[in-house]
């Protein structure tokens, strides 16, 4: 199947950075085809993109609608040593995605707690991260789902507000252009962050969070919390001020009240 990458000679520059690159017109999910490499025996990094997927799911194992429009990538990487803080690594996939995004935005990108990435409120992109373990090695599979350029029609059968990278920029740039940057910054943040933690990204995560300040109702299951966000600490954890003080909280989902947790909680998109 043809796919919609216009300069496929830019993959040529991501080729140093990852063992394998595959390009799918279409395909279930590309985390899914990620594990399945993995469990194939391919111990190297891995990136798989795809144009649509039919399958596609976001956290929780939510549905994630993947029209034709969407840059849909999974970049795996080899996991030399333990992972202690699979969500921390999850909030600096989210930086990697918006540090490469706000290269060609004309406006601000926020991110959401753990995941999302944000403008005005609209969704742009989301971030799924997985550690797959086999026999011959462990890898950590980072899938990003971006909104490239969505027609009217796809928005709206979206069931939530969204944005594209179309709307925010002056000129479209081309896709491989995108996974290139972001392929680099996952990368390179990822050897940041096993080198020296999150404690380098705390500033930077929340000097962009969409909820700082906010009072927000946390849902996680049946379990939900509500108080006023203070941002993340050096573990990753979201810290909110509540009725009983300051409590941290390590899941879940972030919503401003809880009619729009109940509207939003039946899918991911």
């Amino acid at each position: 199947m043809s796919t919609p990458y216009a300069k496929p000679d830019l993959f040529d520059q991501i080729r140093p950075l990852v063992d394998q690159v595959r390009v799918f017109g279409e395909i279930d999910s590309t985390n899914d085809e990620a594990r399945r490499t993995i469990m194939s025996g391919f111990t190297g990094s891995n990136l798989i993109i795809a144009n649509t997927q039919s399958c596609g799911r976001g956290r929780r194992g939510r549905k994630w609608v993947s029209p034709a429009g969407g840059i849909y990538m999974s970049l795996t990487l080899p996991l030399n040593e333990s992972l202690i803080q699979p969500q921390a690594l999850s909030l600096v996939s989210a930086i990697s995605v918006k540090q490469s995004l706000e290269s060609w935005s004309q406006v601000p990108i926020k991110l959401k707690w753990p995941n999302d990435l944000l403008v005005e409120g609209k969704k742009l992109a989301g971030i799924l991260l997985e550690l797959q373990t086999s026999e011959s090695m462990d890898h950590i599979v980072f899938g990003v789902g971006i909104n490239y350029s969505l027609t009217n029609a796809q928005k709206e059968r979206i069931d939530r507000e969204v944005t594209d990278v179309k709307e925010l920029t002056e000129k479209l740039p081309v896709r491989e252009e995108i996974v290139l940057s972001i392929c680099t910054n996952l990368i390179e943040n990822s050897r940041r962050f096993f080198n020296e933690g999150f404690d380098p990204f705390e500033r930077i995560w929340n000097a962009s969070d969409y909820y700082l300040g906010s009072n927000i109702v946390i849902k996680s299951g049946t379990s939900e919390k509500s108080g006023k966000s203070l941002g993340v600490n050096g573990k990753a954890d979201l810290i909110i001020e509540s009725d009983h003080g300051q409590e941290l909280i390590s899941s879940g989902e972030i919503y401003f009240d809880l009619n729009e947790a109940r509207r939003s909680f039946d899918g991911d998109t």
